[in-house]
């Protein structure tokens, strides 16, 4: 680990604990090849899920059908979502960015088709830059099988 530098990222994990899903924002140290480095403290009582480059929050979510729909938005425009979830017939996690309305509160309203067959984790606002997420492991094609 030679000439750390630090980032700030949003780490999204489960309490194991409580199983709740969770983030945090913080500033980490980075390896020469830009891998984030989280301490074994933190990753203590954590199941980590993904990790984001930048500071990222969750949106609130409703799924409503399209005549529902109609009646709560505020306004025609569309708020840019990444989503995290998984495909019922797999347990990779995915995630998606999608352009989707938004009601007079805030909530993302996410269309039941994009809803059906899958489990959808978390929903942040804007394009999110996926550094790792849960399974995934990035490394140089050298030290690839």
């Amino acid at each position: 680990m030679n000439n750390l530098n630090t980032k700030v990222v949003t780490v999204i994990y489960y309490d194991v604990n409580t199983l709740k899903l969770s983030h945090y924002v913080g500033e980490f140290p980075v390896q020469d090849k830009g891998r984030v480095i989280l301490p074994q403290s933190f990753k203590d009582n954590k199941a980590i899920v993904s990790v984001c480059d930048g500071e990222n929050t969750p949106l609130e979510i409703e799924y409503a059908d399209k005549s529902d729909r109609n009646q709560k938005m505020k306004r025609q425009d569309n708020k840019v979502v990444t989503v995290f979830y998984y495909d019922n017939r797999s347990l990779v996690l995915k995630h998606r960015v999608m352009h989707y309305p938004y009601t007079a509160n805030g909530k993302v309203m996410i269309p039941t088709e994009f809803k059906k067959y899958r489990a959808i984790l978390a929903v942040y606002e804007g394009d999110l830059t996926v550094l790792n997420k849960v399974g995934e492991r990035i490394l140089p094609m050298e030290d690839a099988a």
